[in-house]
C-alpha cells in the first residue's frame, strides 16, 4: 500500500534551526497537505536509557505534540502501527524515520488550550509482531547468510532502511556467518492441500531473532538517524561506517 503526505509539523529547535515532521498515511491520494500547529516541544525522540546499554537491540520512542481546537486530532489516531509514516527534517537533512503507534493519544489542557501528544515509534519496533514468510522457496533453505536474512528482516519495517557495520564489526564474519532458517519454524505437521506442503510456523519474532543473533556476537543494534547501525556496545560511530 503506497503513502501519501497528508500532515506536516514545522517547528524552530532550540537553536533556531527549522525543523518539520512529516506525516504520511497510508492509502492517502489527496493533495492537501494540512499544517499542523506544534505546542512547546513538538516533537521529541529518545533511546533507551544507560540501564539498557547492553541490550541487543535498542529501541527508540517519542511524541508527537500538537495545539488543535476542533474535532480535527482524531483523523490523526492510527488504526495500526504501519498506518502513518512519520519523517523528521532537521535542517532539510532527514534525520528520523518511525511511525505513530496505533490507536493512542493524550490530552491534556495546558493555559485553556487543547495539547494532544501522540506516540511514535521507529521502525524496529514494527519487528516485535513481524515474523519470518512461510515461503516454500526461502523454508526449504537449510542455510543463509545473516545478511541476506537481516535483509529479509528488515523488510518487515516498510521501510528501505539503509544497513551500517562498525569496523569492529567487519572484522570477524558476523556479517557472512552461516544461519540455519529451520530453527526459527516449528514443524507441526500440518498440510496445506491446496499448495501441496507442509505448514510452518515461526515460532520467534523478527525482533527476537536479531536479539539472538546480537546477543551470540557480543553486538547491538539500534536506529542512527534514519539507518540501523551494528556495532560493539558503546563503540557506534556511523562516521566509521560504509553503507551497504
Amino acid at each position: 500500500m503506497a503513502y501519501g503526505k497528508k500532515w506536516t509539523l514545522p517547528f524552530k529547535s532550540f537553536d533556531n534551526i527549522d525543523c518539520r515532521v512529516d506525516i504520511y498515511a497510508e492509502g492517502y491520494t489527496g493533495a492537501t497537505v494540512e499544517t499542523l500547529k506544534g505546542a512547546p516541544n513538538p516533537f521529541n525522540i529518545s533511546g533507551q536509557t544507560d540501564d539498557d546499554l547492553f541490550k541487543p537491540v535498542r529501541l527508540q520512542s517519542g511524541y508527537i505534540r500538537i495545539i488543535c481546537d476542533d474535532e480535527s486530532w482524531r483523523n490523526m489516531i492510527p488504526k495500526y502501527n504501519r498506518s502513518h509514516k512519520v519523517l523528521f527534517y532537521y535542517n532539510d537533512n532527514l534525520t528520523w524515520i518511525g511511525y505513530m503507534k496505533a490507536e493512542m493519544y493524550e490530552h491534556s489542557l495546558y493555559n485553556y488550550v487543547d495539547e494532544y501528544d501522540f506516540p511514535v515509534i521507529c521502525p524496529l519496533q514494527i519487528l516485535q509482531q513481524s515474523y519470518l514468510d512461510d515461503d516454500p522457496e526461502t523454508i526449504n533453505t537449510s542455510t543463509s547468510t545473516f545478511y541476506a536474512l537481516l535483509s529479509e528482516i528488515l523488510g518487515k519495517t516498510g521501510y528501505d532502511c539503509s544497513v551500517a557495520f562498525t569496523k569492529i564489526t567487519q572484522d570477524n564474519d558476523f556479517i557472512t556467518s552461516k544461519i540455519n532458517r529451520m530453527l526459527y519454524f516449528d514443524n507441526n505437521d500440518e498440510y496445506n492441500i491446496s499448495q501441496n506442503r507442509k505448514i510452518f510456523k515461526s515460532s520467534k519474532s523478527c525482533i527476537e531473532i536479531l536479539s539472538d543473533y546480537c546477543s551470540f556476537w557480543g553486538f547491538t543494534c539500534e536506529m542512527h538517524q534514519s539507518q540501523i547501525t551494528f556495532g560493539a556496545v558503546d563503540l557506534i560511530d556511523s562516521s566509521d561506517a560504509p553503507i551497504i
